[in-house]
C-alpha cells in the first residue's frame, strides 16, 4: 500500500498551487520542514513494515501510523496547514520587530484574526482546497468518501 507513494507525490499534496492565488505561493520553512518531515516518516515507517525481525505489535502500529498519515483528514489537514503557516509567519514577523508598540501589536493580531475568520468564511478558495485535497488523496490511493465514513 505505501510503497507504491512517491516523495514527489508527497511533495505535491504538501506543495499543492490549489486554492491560493497558485502565482504568488511563498513557502515558509515550517511547511518545507513539514514535507521532508513527512517524507523521512513515511519512509522509516515503510521500513518497519517492511522487516521480518520487527516485533507484531511494532509492525501493526506502524502500519496503523501510517494509515493515519495517508487518510483524508491528513491530507486536507496539510492543505489548510500551508496556508494559514504563512499567515502567521507574516504576524510572527512583524510581532518580533524592535519598533513595535502594543498598539499595533493590538492591531496587528486583530487583523490576523479577521484575515484568518474571512479566509473560513470565504467558500471559493475553501471548496479548492477540499478538490485538491481530493484530487490528491486520489494520487496517494486514498478514496475520500470511504475514508470519511
Amino acid at each position: 500500500m505505501v510503497s507504491n507513494i512517491t516523495k514527489d507525490v508527497i511533495s505535491d499534496v504538501i506543495f499543492s498551487k490549489y486554492g491560493d492565488n497558485a502565482n504568488t505561493i511563498i513557502y515558509t520553512p515550517s511547511i518545507i520542514t513539514v514535507r521532508i518531515s513527512l517524507v523521512i516518516i513515511i519512509e522509516n515507517l515503510q521500513e518497519i513494515i517492511d522487516l521480518k525481525n520487527v516485533y507484531k505489535n511494532t509492525r501493526s502500529q506502524a502500519l496503523g501510523f501510517v494509515k493515519k498519515v495517508l487518510s483524508f483528514d491528513s491530507v486536507v489537514s496539510l492543505s489548510f496547514m500551508k496556508n494559514i503557516m504563512y499567515k502567521i509567519k507574516i504576524l510572527t514577523e512583524k510581532l518580533e520587530a524592535i519598533e513595535l508598540n502594543i498598539i499595533d501589536t493590538i492591531l496587528l493580531i486583530d487583523n490576523s484574526i479577521a484575515s484568518l475568520t474571512e479566509m473560513n468564511k470565504d467558500d471559493i478558495p475553501m471548496n479548492n482546497l477540499v478538490s485538491s485535497a481530493i484530487q490528491f488523496s486520489g494520487q496517494l490511493g486514498i478514496d475520500p468518501i470511504s475514508d470519511l465514513i
